[in-house]
């Protein structure tokens, strides 16, 4: 039999989770949109106030699909800036939008992008 002291161990772990609560409360209930998206621009998740925004009641695993998808603009623009925002982990791409509303009328956007790294530093 071994015995060891896991108290540290345990306490991380509560701060993990209590940490992750206060990120979704704070997701959910932003006055602002909201999304979680994937390095080649598919939303992961939107918050309801982005979902609102885009009359859109696609949320959660749902949203999958979606995308915030530009008006107009070029592509080349947007690889830069995503090789830029992954190789600067404390780089944010600011910008205002023109994107597509689900029912297919253009709306600008004021939009932040940063990037989520993993214990790694990877993107």
């Amino acid at each position: 039999m071994t015995i060891g002291d896991v108290t540290e161990q345990r306490l991380a772990q509560r701060a993990s989770r209590e940490a992750q609560e206060r990120f979704r409360v704070a997701f959910e209930h932003a006055p602002v949109g909201i999304a979680l998206a994937a390095l080649d621009g598919r939303l992961e998740s939107v918050n309801l106030a982005l979902a609102q925004l885009l009359r859109d009641a696609r949320r959660g695993p749902a949203a999958r699909d979606a995308r915030l998808t530009p008006a107009s603009g070029g592509r080349r623009a947007r690889g830069r800036r995503h090789r830029e925002l992954a190789q600067d982990p404390a780089r944010v791409y600011v910008a205002e939008k023109r994107i597509l509303h689900a029912d297919g009328r253009e709306i600008w956007v004021s939009l932040q992008v940063a990037v989520i790294r993993d214990g790694a530093g990877r993107p």
